[in-house]
């Protein structure tokens, strides 16, 4: 059986999860009927892209350290695992293409796997 705090923190893990999906459909409304540049990466772009692919090894760093399935430090931990898909998402309408967003999602994944809440992690304090 399935104990209320896991049911709870699962429930938070998905409800994010799911509204991550928000940013991909804004991005495609926004960008239906307008001309998409072609891509073009800078210097700039490579130093963004290589910071926020640390954060899925900072959040697997702060979990080996600290245990983060308390609810206030849980819901820092899915914000704090969204930053590139925010990242991503901001610097696609700034450069008016979604290759951006499309790069930084498989490590906003990535960081996301390492937040799931199992009954090991969460019930193993």
């Amino acid at each position: 059986m399935m104990s209320e705090k896991l049911f709870q923190l699962r429930r938070f893990y998905f409800a994010s999860l799911y509204f991550s999906l928000f940013y991909i459909a804004l991005l495609i409304i926004i960008f239906k009927g307008r001309n998409i540049q072609p891509v073009e990466f800078s210097s700039q772009d490579y130093v963004v892209l290589g910071i926020i692919s640390l954060v899925p090894a900072a959040i697997f760093f702060i979990k080996q350290v600290r245990y983060i399935y308390e609810k206030n430090f849980y819901f820092v931990m899915l914000i704090f695992g969204e930053i590139p898909l925010i990242i991503g998402f901001i610097y696609s309408l700034i450069k008016s293409n979604s290759i951006y967003l499309v790069i930084s999602y498989p490590v906003f994944l990535l960081g996301y796997l390492l937040l799931l809440p199992t009954k090991k992690a969460v019930e193993g304090k």
